[in-house]
Order: structure tokens, then C-alpha cells, then sequence
């Protein structure tokens, strides 16, 4: 946490001098967990089709209760969804049962469910779900509504 506050502010202080240029202009990912450390550059990952990147519309954080919200991962060929109501997920009877039909890694925080070449999941306990492969809403909610058996 100390680490990535203390670049968080250190951007800040580059921008708010007037030093825009010194600025590192990446998104910094740090796997505390494999002890890796990447910038990603994200320049071009905006969209000008994108309602929250282009004119900062939020419409998934709308109240539907009847169905999940999804979310693209804009630069990411990734979508995000997550239940309306959280769950508690069995991880083990989850992962064993996706065993049979691709391959599984599981530790005590996900499931990261390799469905076929295109596709994976990262699955979460409470419900959660990255359906990596697609930006296609209809594709990631079919697939999220075949792992959950819904």
C-alpha cells in the first residue's frame, strides 16, 4: 500500500507542478503475490465508443436488480461481471466441476477456469466474474450463466 501511494502522489506532485512531462504515462500493475512488477501502456486503450471512457456515463452502476451487472475492461478483451445480490460460491465443488470440461487453477482466493483457446474465467467466492476473450456482453453473460449453472 506504501509503495503504490507513494507513486500515486509522486504523479500527483509531477502534474500539479506543471511537470506533466516527467509523468510515467502507464498504468504500474504489481503482482505482489509472483513479485513482479509491470507498466502497461494504456494510451490507446480508450475508446471513443466507450460511454464511460468518452463521456464518462456509468450506466452499469444503474440499480437492476434482476440481472448482473457487466462491465467491459476497456483495452482488456475482458468483461467484468458481477452478481446483483452477492453469493457465497463453493470454490472446490466449482473448480472440480469445471475440471471436466477445461483446465483449472485454483488457490484460496479464485478459479482461473481456461475454457478453451479463447476463453477464461477468473472466478471469485462472492460471485464475481472475468470472462477474458471478449467484449461481447452476450457472449460473456451466456458464458458466466454456464460456469454458475444459471
Amino acid at each position: 500500500v506504501d509503495l503504490i501511494a507513494s507513486m500515486q502522489a509522486a504523479e500527483a506532485l509531477k502534474w500539479l507542478s506543471g511537470n506533466a512531462a516527467a509523468m510515467h504515462g502507464t498504468l504500474f500493475q504489481a503482482d505482489l503475490w509472483q513479485h513482479r512488477y509491470t507498466p502497461l501502456n494504456v494510451s490507446k486503450s480508450k475508446r471513443s465508443d466507450c460511454p464511460a471512457c468518452s463521456r464518462h456515463q456509468y450506466s452499469y452502476l444503474d440499480d437492476n436488480e434482476l440481472e448482473s451487472a457487466a462491465v467491459s475492461l476497456c483495452g482488456r478483451n475482458t468483461m467484468q461481471i458481477s452478481p446483483r445480490q452477492n453469493s457465497k460460491i463453493n470454490m472446490d465443488a466449482l473448480a472440480a466441476r469445471l475440471r471436466q470440461a477445461g483446465k483449472v487453477e485454483q488457490n484460496p482466493f479464485l478459479i482461473r477456469y481456461r475454457r478453451d483457446e479463447q476463453i477464461t474465467a477468473v472466478l471469485f467466492p462472492d460471485g464475481r466474474a472475468l470472462i477474458q476473450g471478449t467484449e461481447d456482453l452476450v457472449v460473456a453473460k451466456r458464458i458466466y450463466n454456464e460456469i454458475y449453472g444459471i
